[in-house]
């Protein structure tokens, strides 16, 4: 244990475990693996119930470009309401929403239709460890943390509604043509560098696609980062774009 005023205690053990006795293999083709739609002839309505309008953006884009019917609540409240109206496949359901919260709408969407009439999957930014068995306890079906990613959100669908999508398979050398490059060696100006970063960690689509565009305009840009950004941001991987960007040179106006 090391311990030090005013900044805090830092607690650790070393834990001694018997080796694997079976080997473990990594299918390295589904990390290259992008989903591109749902598979012809699959017809699912998702309702988002959410009262942050870039939230229910991102969301909404993120199921529609895979083919995803989807339905808007700006509150609990509204939410129900439109259950009842639209008797969505599968509902994202925020927590902290202001007239009616989540918690209290899965309740009562639950009471009025049954557990599983409709999947209900908790949505939210908790910082406290890790809820998803709170929120099974609660009527839901699943628990995404914010921010979540594309991967999740289409996991849910396969895992609750057991559907299938069409996959464009990534060529290896096409994935690690970034890790290729020495990000160190490309510049570009810190006002777009902080553009980039606020837009992906306001998960803001539209400023993100504005940026992108300025990029391509640079002379001298790589092409290829340019590209990557792009896949990156069809994929609402926030994380991997700041990451990407905080490795490339910027250069002041």
């Amino acid at each position: 244990m090391q311990s030090e005023i005013n900044k805090g205690t830092h607690f650790y053990f070393t834990l001694t475990l018997p080796q694997s006795e079976k080997e473990v293999v990594v299918d390295c083709r589904e990390q290259h693996r992008n989903i591109l739609s749902l598979v012809p002839g699959t017809k699912v309505k998702a309702l988002i119930v959410d009262d942050i309008k870039d939230n229910q953006d991102v969301l909404s884009q993120l199921l529609s470009s895979i083919g995803v019917e989807t339905i808007i609540a700006v509150n609990g409240k509204d939410g129900v309401e439109k259950t009842r109206e639209h008797l969505p496949d599968i509902i994202f359901m925020d927590i902290r929403m202001p007239v009616m919260d989540g918690e209290e709408a899965a309740k009562l969407i639950e009471e009025e239709f049954g557990k599983d009439r409709f999947k209900i999957i908790a949505i939210t930014a908790d910082a406290i460890g890790n809820r998803r068995e709170y929120y099974l306890s609660k009527g839901f079906h699943e628990f995404i943390a914010k921010p979540f990613r594309a991967e999740e959100i289409y996991k849910s669908l396969g895992d609750m509604l057991d559907v299938e999508f069409i996959y464009d398979e990534v060529s290896k050398e096409e994935s690690s043509s970034i890790e290729e490059l020495d990000l160190t060696q490309i510049s570009i100006p810190e006002d777009l560098y902080q553009k980039f970063k606020e837009s992906a960690e306001r998960y803001n689509i539209t400023q993100l696609e504005k940026a992108l565009e300025e990029l391509q305009k640079i002379d001298g840009t790589s092409k290829q980062l340019h590209e990557h950004l792009v896949q990156l941001t069809k994929k609402y991987d926030m994380k991997a774009i700041v990451k990407v960007l905080e490795s490339v040179s910027k250069t002041k106006d």
